[in-house]
């Protein structure tokens, strides 16, 4: 049976494709053989297209092309015997035997092979063990058979190797090459056949005779009998590596499926009996258990016939559904440590029973098996006690669809226990209370969700009862959830990626949030679901109608003072829209430039140039205030974001000079501490100004001097800032030596009473002497100053 391509009969299909396939849809690989032997012998395509140099070569050379398709059917072989093939699927089945595998196989029994095709060079096919719906078309691995099974040395003539006929570029080769490359023109009736799909048609019917010997010796062997399969089997084979083929890939039988009864003459039909044998209805059950939480799968489908129709599996579901509503995170640590004490005991055992005698061990054997069966029962229930009520209530629900005579009261009853579970105790405020609640409120949400349509009406009270009771409770977490499946209902967005009530969300909602912040704990917490639950699924969806936490958000961030905790907390910060950055944030930027790099420079500036404009306002009207220093205490923005933005403002204002003067004036009568760092701050910028700009050097100096002069009355500078204080004192002087004014000696004399030891300026003066005065008043003065010096 082909199942794919599904369209191959059609019209407005190739007829070659639709001829061909339709021989290999009722199994007739014979008849497709012949086929393609019709178009290889056709007259019309027997030449390749000529080229200039053909004249060069001998004409007793040339084969045709249906010589050379012969040939290629001819040199397809075995190149190993067809034993050893069987062989290496047997061991690689053996090598995967093992109970994992085994469990997979007992629910998706391995039922079949694979062969996918390659059409890259020679050609290949893997072999794959599968599990295969026919019902769906889909198939899935099982156990761990996925090896080459047929080699690219099985497609050239015996005796050659694979290096020495790519070497040579053999003949076959050759072949393959120019019928896939188009130099060969080959027609079916009317229309042209791509040589690329002609050559994995022919590796398919080629192959297809290999995989049938292989699979009938494989039936035949004792090995295989035994290993565990299910009937009816399956032989498969698809293009899934053929990336040269231009039509729809394909995938279809190359036997009809094998029954197990087909199998009565085979000697070892009673073996394949034993491993075909079906597992238990329990074992079935607890294997869907397991998908209760898969609704669109088969297995649900099927785990919901199963309970419908069994009503010991009916009471087992009901004891683990109410289980589900008891709270026992308090008791996962104790289970875990009675694992491990079990596990511990099972393996003393097992070195107990080593030691008993040979007797008893066919009865050990048996109880081993019953211990592992009851083992496997635990570990299917204990993966279904994780599952949450709301799961059980949709399953019940469906129960109730599927047969509402049997189970409707069930499903109600269970929903009334649903609705009045009483919330999870708070073991605290944070770290394991906010993933509960969150539980216990997805649990509430997605129950009601599971209600059918025709009966949400007479629980919907019930279910609003219960969301109010969330909203009195102590912990701001359930009230939080309350509003958010409230806003839900009202915009009927159920399944929203965002929260509707994040987009215009009410003043109580907020004011909550900050008291969910203050359930932070004492210490970082690092991150996790609690933190998630808080800030990235919340605060930061909110973004800027969430500004009145920054506030909350800003202490607990300080009281961490933690560089991992500042970074995510800086984001939030952003995007609620803080104004004005704390310090620590500005500390760690500081430390490395790289964090916060995609908005930090940004958001420094926000805030400051939102001030600058209140501060050049406030000068336009009231310019004389500025000569106070409390003015600029309460008018710049401290922090070195800030100071920047005022430098870079002042410095392009029409005002410039008048507002740089009365901030001098500002720092003569004991200025205070903001002021005089913005001074410092704005020296520095003066001084690597001065660097860059050769024609102003002097000007731009003498302002940096004077800021530094008046900061040095109050004793304000560093020893590195007195020597730049110096050079600025100095620099008067300089401009004015080289610039030969007149009144030079005064200058150089008013400087020197005030930087008293400066040999620069000390020489300047004995040589402006020298110039001026002559040489020997200039050695005078040498004489006086050398012992200075």
């Amino acid at each position: 049976m082909i199942f794919k391509p599904k369209n191959f009969t059609k019209e407005t299909i190739p007829k070659y494709y639709s001829d061909y396939f339709e021989k290999l849809q009722s199994f007739d690989f014979e008849g497709g053989m012949k086929l393609l032997k019709e178009i290889f012998q056709d007259e019309r395509n027997q030449n390749k297209q000529g080229k200039p140099t053909d004249f060069l070569k001998n004409e007793e050379e040339y084969k045709s092309l249906s010589v050379r398709f012969q040939e290629m059917i001819d040199g397809f072989h075995f190149s190993e015997p067809v034993s050893k093939k069987v062989d290496w699927i047997l061991k690689y089945l053996k090598e995967s035997f093992n109970p994992e595998n085994l469990k997979v196989h007992q629910f998706k029994p391995f039922n079949g092979f694979l062969f996918k095709m390659s059409d890259d060079g020679f050609s290949s096919a893997v072999l794959d063990s599968i599990h295969f719906d026919p019902e769906t078309q889909e198939f899935s691995n099982v156990f761990g058979l996925n090896h080459t099974i047929i080699f690219e040395k099985d497609s050239y003539p015996a005796g050659e190797d694979l290096e020495e006929t790519e070497e040579n570029s053999s003949e076959l080769y050759d072949f393959i090459y120019e019928m896939e490359e188009g130099i060969y023109s080959i027609y079916y009736q009317e229309e042209k056949i791509n040589g690329r799909d002609l050559h994995v048609h022919i590796k398919l019917l080629l192959f297809t005779k290999m995989i049938r010997e292989i699979i009938d010796k494989l039936l035949l062997d004792e090995r295989f009998a035994r290993f565990p399969k299910s009937f009816p089997f399956y032989v498969l084979i698809n293009s899934e590596e053929c990336y040269s083929y231009t039509q729809d890939s394909f995938f279809l039988e190359i036997l009809p499926p094998i029954e197990l009864q087909s199998l009565r003459e085979n000697p070892y039909f009673t073996l394949y009996e034993t491993s075909s044998n079906s597992i238990s209805a329990k074992e079935e059950f607890l294997f869907h258990l397991r998908f209760l939480d898969q609704q669109d799968s088969k297995e649900f489908q099927i785990l919901l016939g199963m309970v419908d129709s069994n009503p010991e599996f009916q009471s087992l579901l009901e004891k683990s559904a109410l289980d589900s509503l008891n709270y026992n995170f308090e008791e996962e640590e104790e289970e875990e440590e009675e694992e491990e004490e079990e596990e511990e005991e099972e393996e003393e055992e097992e070195e107990e029973e080593e030691e008993e005698e040979e007797e008893e061990e066919e009865e050990e054997e048996e109880e081993e098996e019953e211990e592992e069966e009851e083992e496997e029962e635990e570990e299917a229930f204990a993966k279904v006690k994780d599952f949450e009520p709301h799961l059980f209530s949709g399953f019940f629900w469906k129960l109730a669809q599927l047969n509402p005579i049997s189970h409707l009261e069930n499903a109600r009853n269970f929903q009334n226990n649903v609705f009045f579970r009483p919330p999870p105790p708070l073991v605290d405020l944070y770290k394991i209370a906010i993933p509960n609640i969150n539980n216990f409120s997805c649990t509430l949400f997605e129950s009601y969700l599971a209600i059918p349509e025709e009966y949400k009406p007479e629980f919907y009270t019930s279910f609003q009862e219960t969301l109010d009771r969330m909203k009195s409770l102590a912990h701001p977490g359930f009230k939080i959830r309350a509003m958010e499946i409230e806003a839900r209902f009202r915009s009927n967005q159920y399944d929203s990626k965002e929260n509707p009530m994040y987009s215009d969300p009410p003043e109580e909602f907020i004011n909550t949030m900050i008291d969910l912040i203050h359930c932070m704990p004492e210490e970082f917490p690092w991150f996790g679901e609690s933190w998630d639950f808080v800030f990235e699924n919340r605060l930061m969806l909110l973004g800027k109608k969430a500004k009145r936490a920054v506030p909350a958000v800003i202490e607990v961030m300080e009281r961490y003072d933690y560089e991992d905790s500042t970074r995510e907390f800086a984001t939030i910060l952003y995007t609620i829209g803080c104004d004005d950055i704390p310090s620590i944030v500005h500390e760690l930027h500081k430390k490395n430039e790289f964090y916060m790099e995609e908005f930090y420079d940004e958001w420094s500036k926000q805030a400051p140039a939102a001030r600058w404009f209140y501060f050049l306002d406030r000068f336009e009207h009231f310019p004389e205030d500025f000569v106070r220093s409390e003015i600029w205490e309460d008018l710049l923005y401290d922090s070195e974001p800030g100071f920047l933005v005022y430098y870079e403002n002042i410095e392009k204002d029409i005002n410039r000079n008048r507002i740089f003067y009365a901030f001098l004036k500002a720092l003569k009568n004991d200025p205070q501490d903001v002021p005089v760092r913005f001074a410092l701050f704005y020296a520095e910028k003066i001084r690597n100004k001065a660097k860059k700009n050769r024609e102003s050097f002097f000007q731009i100096i003498s302002e940096m001097t004077e800021l530094l002069k008046l900061l040095n009355t109050h004793e304000k500078l560093n020893e590195k800032q007195k020597v730049y204080l110096e050079c600025g004192v100095s620099a008067e002087s300089i401009e004015a030596f080289l610039l030969e004014k007149k009144d030079v000696l005064d200058i150089l004399n008013k400087t020197l009473s005030e930087i008293h030891l400066n040999p620069l300026l000390l020489f300047l003066k004995v040589n402006y002497i020298e110039k001026r005065e002559g040489i020997k008043l200039a050695m005078e003065e040498l004489r006086q100053i050398l012992p200075i010096l």
